[in-house]
């Protein structure tokens, strides 16, 4: 039998927040075409597996998704949320006990018809 006495947890939590000079409307539409990633240095790569059109991405269904950071990363997170407000995803590697986290991109409006978009991640590891 194996006693585990301690578990060390490690919770990772990274917060970005840009205006974007265009509606959230558009800001969502270049983000969800996936087959066009231009704009982001970490993000790769996003495809539906199965293949299927970005908007119609519902929640329970898997991404494959390349990030590139120190090293490249293949992950299959599940989405848990696509709506003109945010677009959510779960990821793991290993087991939830070795890494669990979370990817959300955020779509508000301002007032002036401008997109306060941000980025959350959050991991457990």
């Amino acid at each position: 039998m194996i006693t585990i006495k301690k578990l060390d947890v490690i919770m990772t939590l990274v917060l970005t927040s840009t205006i974007i000079n265009a509606a959230p409307e558009t800001v969502r539409s270049v983000f969800l075409d996936f087959d066009n990633y231009e704009w982001s240095a970490f993000l790769k790569s996003v495809k539906a597996n199965p293949p299927k059109p970005s908007a119609s991405i519902a929640p329970g269904d898997k991404l494959d998704v390349v990030l590139e950071g120190s090293r490249t990363m293949k992950i299959n997170p599940v989405v848990v949320e696509n709506s003109p407000s945010a677009f959510r995803w779960k990821g793991t590697l290993g087991f939830d006990t070795i890494f669990s986290g979370t990817h959300s991109y955020e779509f508000n409006p301002t007032e002036d018809g401008k997109t306060k978009s941000g980025e959350r991640f959050h991991a457990i590891h």
